[in-house]
């Protein structure tokens, strides 16, 4: 069976995928046609299907497996589908989406336990029981959800991904600095990206079909803050007397983690442990979308033009 990763230009191609984006278009002439990406556990591949609308393929969406008939062209130094045919794959051709979705190299379930355990540590009664609440009224959702549509952590459980490996640099990296509120820092790890459940629509196998109107209208930063306000009101409710001023920190670590306005922050970090999570974040971003682009490059080779690199072309040595 062919995969996306050896694809050659020119070639006529039967190929297996999950649609990870599908749109429809209109060309300059007026007419109509659907641009769309396949991925699978070897990468990705933008395809065409030219005089056809979304009408046409109703049963086709984001999270379809899917059969193509194509051929393989090069645009821009890429491989890209001309597709003739496409058709929701059935139980006769003999695949599982389970082998076309990628996942995290840790387990879901043994990452949520590695959570909750250094959470279950804390001495801070309000850290712990707004971790805690965020993490027992999240749980199904963090199983699946990606930390992004395309750019980093896109994958199923990529979100849960991205936060136990901030968690992890965080509790190596706060051992270093004599002033630094370890516990503070792990939470806004936990919780600063949190929003995005509300920001995006994915299904149960990570796949985003694009984002919620609050998503477009607010984003993930302000959707976090106000799933941290009602988080601390409902244990209020229970009767938790909650530390305020922590409920404050965190409030700014999510509001300022994205650190500069144009990246959507709404502060500039105004303490220490804010401005931390702003660098391991970054951190744990960029290193995956290197990760992913290695994956897919051959040794003493430069890499395409990566937009979300600033365009910049990485060298695997």
């Amino acid at each position: 069976m062919n995969n996306i990763k050896n694809l050659v230009s020119r070639e006529r191609v039967d190929l297996f995928g999950l649609v990870s984006s599908i749109k429809e278009r209109t060309k300059a002439n007026g007419g109509l046609y659907i641009d769309l990406r396949l991925e699978d556990m070897t990468g990705s591949v933008d395809g065409k299907i030219w005089d056809k609308a979304l009408a046409d393929f109703p049963g086709i969406i984001v999270g379809s497996l899917v059969k193509v008939r194509a051929n393989v062209n090069e645009w821009n130094g890429k491989n890209q589908l001309n597709i003739q045919n496409i058709r929701l794959a059935t139980e006769e051709d003999n695949v599982k989406i389970d082998d076309f979705i990628k996942g995290p190299p840790l387990a879901i379930e043994a990452m949520m336990k590695d959570i909750l355990a250094i959470v279950g540590k804390f001495e801070s009664k309000t850290l712990k029981s707004i971790c805690l609440a965020f993490f027992e009224k999240n749980e199904d959702q963090l199983s699946y959800f990606p930390a992004a549509q395309m750019v980093h952590h896109a994958m199923k459980g990529g979100l849960l991904y991205h936060i136990h490996t901030m968690m992890k640099l965080a509790l190596v990296i706060s051992e270093r600095y004599p002033h630094v509120n370890r516990e503070l820092l792990i939470s806004g790890t936990l919780l600063h990206d949190m929003g995005k459940l509300k920001e995006m629509a994915s299904d149960k196998n990570g796949k985003v079909s694009g984002y919620t109107k609050d998503g477009r209208l607010l984003g993930h930063i302000i959707q976090g803050i106000i799933m941290l306000h009602d988080t601390a009101k409902d244990l209020r409710d229970k009767g938790l007397e909650l530390d305020e001023e922590s409920i404050v920190l965190l409030e700014h670590m999510i509001a300022s983690h994205h650190y500069e306005e144009a990246w959507g922050a709404l502060q500039k970090p105004a303490f220490l442990e804010a401005e931390m999570l702003h660098h391991i974040d970054l951190i744990d971003s960029k290193i995956n979308i290197f990760e992913n682009i290695l994956d897919n490059l051959e040794e003493d080779s430069f890499s395409d033009s990566q937009w979300s690199l600033g365009g910049r072309t990485i060298y695997k040595p």
